[in-house]
């Protein structure tokens, strides 16, 4: 078996489980996700990332054209860093129901949780602009992070004081 042909199978496996967990695994098909509060814009870095990929996608594209290389190889390429690009660009958003991230390419909810669920939550101590909560998903607890920008910590941090749970008697997250 060639390099190319391992190859197409890495990108392959890849390109499916990239699938799965963009799409199917963690999303939220209920359609009441109440009023939305607030949605987190994207910090610098993530739209240098998402501009860094497009500009390589399309110097590729142009490559394969340009060249007449197009192959099997090159279409799970552009396949496997379009999916990627599409589960880095879900927006974090907090609504009257609970927090969770919603694509940005349609109205689809991925990661919801709602307040009831959050057991816990407290910004990083050495990094302000972190919040780490405690969550309660299908009978396990779970420990997510949000980074968000320093402009939003004060909004963030009124919709988490009025609606999560919180207490200073449970285990320190």
């Amino acid at each position: 078996m060639d390099f190319d042909n391992v190859l197409k199978i890495m990108l392959s496996i890849a390109f499916t489980v990239q699938f799965f967990l963009s799409f199917i695994k963690r999303r939220s098909f209920k359609k009441d996700y109440g009023k939305n509060i607030l949605k987190l814009e994207w910090s610098g870095e993530k739209r240098k990332a998402l501009s860094l990929i497009f500009i390589g996608l399309v110097t590729y594209i142009i490559y394969i054209l340009v060249t007449g290389y197009f192959s099997t190889l090159s279409v799970l390429i552009v396949a496997y860093i379009l999916i990627s690009i599409y589960d880095f660009s879900k927006i974090k958003i907090i609504t009257s129901e609970g927090i969770g991230e919603k694509s940005f390419y349609s109205n689809v909810y991925y990661n919801f949780i709602y307040w009831e669920n959050i057991l816990q939550w407290k910004w990083l101590e050495d990094k302000k602009n972190i919040l780490i909560f405690k969550s309660k998903v299908k009978n396990k607890v779970e420990t997510n992070d949000w980074k968000v920008l320093p402009s939003e910590i004060k909004e963030i941090e009124k919709c988490f004081s009025k609606n999560a749970f919180t207490s200073e008697n449970q285990d320190p997250i």
